[in-house]
Order: structure tokens, then C-alpha cells, then sequence
């Protein structure tokens, strides 16, 4: 199911999706794209690039890769929700007999960009333990990679999963030193573009552990969480995040049903719109509004004492085919403010 709308480039093969050039007044929006296994390796699953309109991805499993699972560059809006982005393990380079190189991936490299990320796992490479080759010498352990890399980036993420791969170990004896783990979140800086900041909320991030070495070979490193370098930032909003699930597609006339999950009392409202639009951030708070204007406000009352509202809507008769796109606002208890990630319906005949 895949929703496109763009001036750029839109391309998708059993290797990657590809969206670059796209113009400001323009979206993209990607929904329910599920990978399966390749027979290649070194392919990234999805690349963005150079791109000032809105691009989305939704219900995205990417949990199968050929590479990196996500490469951005120079893209001024790019949204994943409720998404899986694994890289592939670590690819060993052989030749004929001969062991060239190992191939990690990070699960995600943005640069020069901004990223948004709503209940999304993220995954870096794990390092491939030691292993032999027929007629050959055997394979060192493999290195790891990072979950999510950013190089003078911007990062907003809420309700994540973001971990590092753990480094190969030496299981043939072939007395090599473990391999060390990678961090969950790395963030770089560059004296040229500048320096990676990251918001996080109710996010878990770790690091891969250190491979196991033999003969009195050193075991690796286990890797922090975050590796932030000097420039970079990271801030931690306080409080728990918050979803919205719609169910889509929808067929003109018949009923929706719109699923809330939050904290009990909570005050739950809609901002509805016919697209996205490049994030507005509202940073310190943990706010970023995705819609283009003019956006309608529903309301929905207050969760709960289980933090779940689920509503069933009728939906209007419209002509043809409709794409809406929604993001529920939370508003707790104590006057706090939260957002769910944006989420698409399409409205079918």
C-alpha cells in the first residue's frame, strides 16, 4: 500500500526505494512497505536525498536488509512511525579462497538533515563471529556498527528502540580479539556544517556488547549508549510518549477506527489535514506539527484509567480516492504536552 505525491523522484526496486529532488510544496508518503530476503548484499532499503518537501514513511517493516536499512542526505524533513530498520549483519568481502574486508552498516546515517522517528526499533549491524572458508584461512570476527548515526543532524525521537550492534566473536579459535560493540546513538559534528542534536522521549538506547576473543586474545568493548561528540547535544524530555493508530484504508461511508494510547486522563484532540508538510519543531517541548494548513481540530474527551481510547467514526461520503493526514495531541494531567507521530488514512470509493 504506498501513497506517492511528489515532484522529485520516486523509485522502487527488490533492492531500495529512492526519493530525492522533492520540492517544498510537495509530499511523500510511504505506508505499509515490508522487505524481503535479498540475495545481494551492500544495497541500502531506503535512500533520501536532497529533498525540501515532506517525506513519510508508516508501518514500515524493514527488518530484512541488504545494507543500511536508511541513508538521508541534505533533506529537510524525513518521518519514520511505527517502523522496524535493521541493517544487515556484517557482510564479510571474500574472494575466490581470500578474505578481503568486513561490511558493516549503521541502521540509519542522516546527514545534514532533519529526522523524525516515532515508535520506531532501529538497529545497527551486529559483527559476524569468526568463521572458515574452504580451502582458505579463516574469517576474523567481524566489527559492529551504530544503531542511528547522525552527522550535523537533527534528531526527534519519541517512544524508540535504538540499538548498537555487538562485536563478532572469535569462535574458531584462531586466537583474533573480540570485536568491540557500537553505540545505540551516535551523534558527529563537523567544523564545516556543524554539530548533531538530539530530543528523545520515553526513548531506550543501547549499546552493542564486546566480542569474546581467543588464546588470551582481548575480548571487545562494550559500547555506551550514546557516543555524542564535542558540539553535539543530547536533550531528554521528561514523561512517556504517546500513539495514535488509525485504521487504513477506509472506504467512503463506512467506519473508521481511531485508537488512542497515552496516560490515564489525558485530554486527546486530532489535527486533521489533506497532507503533510515539513516539520515545525517546538523544541525544548516535545512537539513537532507535520500537517500543512489549513488543519481541522477534532476532539475526543479524555483517556481512561487504562491510558486507551479506541473510537469508531463514521466516515462522510466523498468523491474518489482521499488521503488525510492526522496527529493526535495529548494534553496530561499536570499540563504537559505531547504529540503521536503523523499518520495517514486513505478514503476509498
Amino acid at each position: 500500500e504506498v501513497t506517492v505525491s511528489a515532484t522529485g523522484l520516486f523509485t522502487a526496486s527488490e533492492s531500495s526505494i529512492t526519493v530525492r529532488n522533492l520540492a517544498p510544496d510537495r509530499n511523500v508518503l510511504i505506508r505499509g512497505i515490508r522487505t524481503q530476503p535479498l540475495l545481494v548484499v551492500e544495497l541500502e532499503n531506503i535512500i533520501v536525498d536532497n529533498c525540501e518537501g515532506a517525506v513519510l514513511f508508516e508501518d514500515c517493516d524493514f527488518s530484512i536488509s541488504g545494507g543500511e536499512s536508511v541513508i538521508i542526505g541534505a533533506s529537510d524533513s524525513v518521518t519514520f512511525v511505527a517502523c522496524q530498520l535493521f541493517a544487515a549483519p556484517t557482510f564479510a568481502s571474500i574472494a575466490g579462497s581470500f578474505f578481503l574486508a568486513h561490511v558493516p552498516y549503521d541502521g540509519i546515517i542522516a546527514s545534514d538533515s532533519n529526522l523524525f522517528l516515532y515508535d520506531c526499533e532501529v538497529r545497527g549491524s551486529t559483527g559476524a563471529d569468526s568463521g572458515s572458508i574452504i580451502f582458505g584461512p579463516a574469517t576474523p570476527p567481524g566489527p559492529a556498527a551504530a544503531g542511528l548515526s547522525l552527522r550535523s543532524s537533527t534528531l526527534f525521537a519519541s517512544g524508540c528502540t535504538i540499538t548498537g550492534g555487538s562485536g563478532g566473536s572469535d569462535t574458531v579459535g584462531a586466537c583474533d580479539a573480540g570485536e568491540d560493540g557500537q553505540p545505540g546513538l551516535e551523534l558527529r559534528s563537523s567544523a564545516l556544517s556543524g554539530n548533531s542534536t538530539a530530543q528523545l522521549l520515553d526513548c531506550t538506547i543501547t549499546g552493542g556488547t564486546g566480542g569474546t576473543g581467543s588464546c588470551g586474545a582481548g575480548d571487545g568493548l562494550n559500547a555506551p549508549g550514546q557516543l555524542v561528540n564535542p558540539g553535539s547535544s543530547v536533550l531528554q524530555n521528561l514523561g512517556a510518549a504517546r500513539s495514535f493508530v488509525p485504521s487504513s484504508p477506509v472506504q467512503s461511508g463506512g467506519l473508521i477506527s481511531l485508537l488512542f494510547q497515552g496516560q490515564a486522563g489525558d485530554a486527546t484532540f486530532i489535527y486533521l489535514s489533506f497532507g503533510a508538510r515539513p516539520a515545525l519543531s517546538f523544541a525544548p517541548l516535545p512537539l513537532a506539527l507535520h500537517l500543512e494548513s489549513p488543519v481541522s481540530i477534532l476532539t475526543f474527551g479524555s483517556l481512561p484509567t487504562t491510558g486507551e481510547l479506541q473510537v469508531d467514526l463514521l466516515v462522510p461520503a466523498l468523491p474518489g480516492y482521499q488521503v488525510y493526514v492526522g496527529q493526535a495531541v495529548f494534553i496530561a494531567q499536570n499540563g504537559g504536552l505531547f504529540e503521536s507521530g503523523p499518520r495517514t488514512v486513505l478514503v476509498t470509493p
